[in-house]
């Protein structure tokens, strides 16, 4: 049931939210900058490998706005049993690899890693290896131990890429 609702999500997005493959800087620019992060993800001997961008599956954002939107929004919330999530788009430079559970937050003290049930494919592979002239776009669920209404660091690789949140108010 998870998986056909998220198959039909998938079309939607593909057709409606996503018509170019990438979120248009117009769009982009209208997500609140602390529920968003670009960063460039390095290959082992340090080259580009790829472009991403992350934001918070927010009900109410531009980018999840109209019909599809909300529809997608709860698929998410149901697939990761009502956590929230981040929309995370990958644009490989070059054919290389990337793994979501490479991702951790990092709130206070306390990193949380991305697990191979905390992230969902939307288009093409997202984890493994990408295909350079490609983009891939996944959920991946944000731990429910996060304070939301607190900031956390974004790490990729064991690389800090920056702040993101709050992404509610206290």
């Amino acid at each position: 049931m998870k998986r056909a609702l998220f198959s039909a999500a998938t079309i939607a997005l593909l057709l409606g939210v996503i018509a170019s493959a990438q979120i248009k800087d117009e769009i982009w620019a209208t997500v609140p900058v602390n529920t968003r992060i670009e960063f460039v993800a390095r290959a082992y001997d340090g080259s580009v490998f790829a472009y991403v961008q992350a934001l918070w599956a927010a009900p109410g954002s531009e980018v999840f706005a109209g019909e599809i939107g909300p529809k997608l929004i709860a698929a998410a919330r149901l697939m990761f049993d009502g956590r929230e999530a981040l929309m995370v788009f990958v644009a490989p430079a070059t054919t290389g690899y990337f793994w979501p559970t490479d991702l951790a937050f990092v709130q206070g003290y306390t990193q949380y890693g991305v697990g191979y049930g905390d992230y969902f494919a939307l288009s093409g592979p997202f984890s493994g290896q990408l295909l350079s002239g490609t983009v891939s776009v996944g959920f991946v669920a944000l731990p429910s131990a996060l304070d939301l209404t607190k900031a956390l660091m974004l790490y990729y690789d064991d690389k800090m890429q920056g702040p993101m949140g709050p992404f509610r108010l206290p």
